[in-house]
């Protein structure tokens, strides 16, 4: 052993011990935490990994940042989260953590051992971990833009279903993947019994719990029905931001935006009642930003009766 120093200040924590170590760092965090991770790091990212655990994180003082592999398939996840901030690099490897410039953490793993962790708390080593951490972060991308470059190499869609489950299959995946807001427009008081019952509107009040703005508006046929609606989302779904109309729109349609990036637009049979395969006809969908634009312009002018 001679020869070898042993540094005070840097610790490698065995599985066993690494739960109750990574629950007492999080205790401490005062004012920051930045995390570079690979998107297989399951202590980051896995259930109940450091990414759940900091995302529930309500203090206000406490800057959350993230830099990672942003893919199709988990951008909404991020995009959700409105306590951190996250930025993607491609091709990104290794794993590192850092608590209040203070405290660096990484996540060790050898062959098929569960992972270990590496703790320094070294002045030094630490402010260059931070600062090329720092470098990473002034080139990465945003997730606004991240966004772009997905649908850039996926391609806008315009594309059609008939068939009445699966179209609401895909209101539903709309509205869980939504992040910022929801607009619905329903042209005929039926369209809230189907989407009650299908369970639409209970997807849109948990929605809205995430912080996305849900607005709705219906056109009801009478005073009665108005109310009775009203009633209906003032017990049921509170966070709806509901509109009730009088005017007939022209077309039989109900129609969604989301994100200001996708558009629903479903015809419907508005002398069905509460039977969805009577009741939606077809679906047509899009990212199509010049279609989008459209869209929501004649919506708008639908709605307020221009």
């Amino acid at each position: 052993m001679s020869g070898i120093n042993i540094i005070k200040d840097v610790n490698i924590i065995d599985p066993y011990n690494s739960a109750e170590l990574l629950t007492n760092l999080l205790s401490q965090i005062a004012t920051s935490i930045d995390i570079y991770f690979e998107s297989n790091c399951k202590p980051i990212v896995g259930p109940g990994g450091l990414v759940d655990r900091i995302g529930g994180l309500h203090n206000n003082k406490i800057g959350i940042k993230l830099i990672t592999n942003v893919t199709e398939k988990n951008i909404s996840s991020y995009e959700r989260n409105k306590n951190m901030e996250v930025r993607h690099i491609d091709g990104i490897s290794g794993n590192f953590v850092i608590i209040d410039e203070k405290i660096f953490i990484s996540f060790l793993k050898y062959d098929k051992e569960d992972y270990r962790i590496l703790t320094i708390r070294n002045d030094d080593f630490v402010s260059s971990q931070l600062h090329m951490f720092l470098l990473a972060w002034g080139a990465s991308s945003t997730l606004s833009e991240r966004r772009k470059q997905i649908i850039q190499t996926s391609g806008e869609f315009t594309k059609n279903i008939d068939n009445c489950y699966r179209i609401i299959e895909k209101l539903k995946k709309s509205i869980e993947s939504a992040n910022e807001e929801i607009f619905l427009l329903c042209s005929n008081s039926n369209a809230v019994i189907i989407l009650e019952q299908e369970g639409i509107l209970s997807l849109l009040q948990n929605a809205s719990k995430r912080r996305v703005s849900v607005k709705m508006i219906v056109h009801v046929e009478d005073n009665e029905v108005r109310d009775r609606v009203k009633l209906l989302f003032k017990e049921k779904f509170p966070n709806i931001l509901l509109q009730s109309m009088r005017k007939q729109l022209q077309t039989k349609i109900m129609s969604m935006i989301i994100d200001k990036r996708e558009f629903i637009s479903i015809h419907t049979n508005d002398n069905a009642t509460d039977q969805p395969q009577d009741f939606i006809q077809s679906c047509t969908y899009s990212n199509n930003q010049l279609k989008l634009s459209y869209f929501t312009i004649g919506i708008i002018v639908d709605s307020i009766g221009f």
